[in-house]
């Protein structure tokens, strides 16, 4: 686990995103979940304080493959972006699972 990633692309031949992961990666800025990936870990994501831009390109996430506060602590003014036919479902899943309020969600082009 590296503390100094600032840019991850969790890659086509992942399909889980391991408990705490990138838990504490605090240069962490950008990260870009693929096409394959159907689950992420408890606090995956925890206390990624400069994590300002997620961009989920996989369409197989639910809220029982996506665990608790796995994107809680990420940058309050975040933008995550989500393929549009799954938006109102990610948006949920995200907001459950710990992105703030200010928060935005927005639907990939």
């Amino acid at each position: 686990n590296n503390k100094t990633v600032q840019t991850v692309t969790i890659g086509k031949n992942v399909k889980n995103i391991g408990k705490a992961a990138f838990m504490g990666c605090t240069k962490l800025t950008k990260v870009t979940i693929e096409k394959n990936v159907s689950s992420i870990g408890a606090k995956a994501f925890y206390k990624c304080k400069k994590l300002k831009s997620i961009n989920i390109k996989t369409t197989k996430l639910a809220l029982k493959n996506v665990d608790k506060n796995a994107f809680k602590g990420i940058q309050k003014n975040a933008t995550v972006t989500v393929p549009a036919k799954k938006y109102k479902s990610y948006k949920t899943i995200l907001e459950k699972r710990g992105i703030g309020k200010k928060v935005t969600v927005k639907k990939k082009k």
